[in-house]
């Protein structure tokens, strides 16, 4: 019985992973294709607006358009930031709702009373020692949906070594 239940658990995780992927791939595209900022906005809100309620749906803070997708779903709003003073960083942390940002030459998640520094950007490889800002960005998102799909499932430690190892060569991205 426990092998089934693993192998099903599995399998759950990776159908979450393949839709994942294909909203990612649509989104993507039609990305590419948009014209105008409208067009823009109406392409990232089509991932908010089908958030399940149970769900978290991830948001650049310090992205006006993006930021203010969480009005369009019921789903658990987890934010992410350059920016430890941003609004909804500071909103999201008095409602004990996850945030994900970087302050001090590190990057630190907060849940609730919980706040772990989980790495310093510099050994983030793909950062070039916090140079690449962008790449905090994708870093962030990253930690924001890991965090919020697996929970403590990922250790920290994990994620450490994980991040560590991000952009050392192109198998380990």
């Amino acid at each position: 019985a426990q092998d089934i239940t693993e192998k099903k658990e599995k399998e759950r995780q990776a159908l979450f992973l393949t839709q994942i992927y294909a909203a990612l791939f649509h989104t993507n595209r039609a990305l590419w294709e948009s014209r105008t900022e409208k067009d823009l906005f109406e392409i990232k809100a089509v991932v908010a607006k089908r958030t399940k309620k149970d769900g978290h749906i991830i948001l650049n803070a310090d992205d006006p358009i993006v930021s203010e997708m969480g009005n369009l779903t019921e789903a658990k709003q987890v934010f992410f930031s350059l920016d430890s003073e941003n609004h909804h960083i500071k909103k999201n942390i008095k409602e004990k709702l996850p945030v994900y940002y970087s302050k001090d030459g590190k990057l630190w998640e907060e849940i609730g009373e919980e706040k772990n520094a989980l790495t310093e950007i510099k050994n983030i490889p793909i950062t070039f020692e916090g140079a690449a800002e962008f790449n905090i960005y994708n870093c962030l998102a990253a930690l924001a949906a890991v965090r919020s799909t697996f929970g403590a499932k990922i250790s920290i430690e994990q994620i450490r070594e994980r991040l560590g190892s991000f952009g050392l060569d192109h198998n380990s991205n």
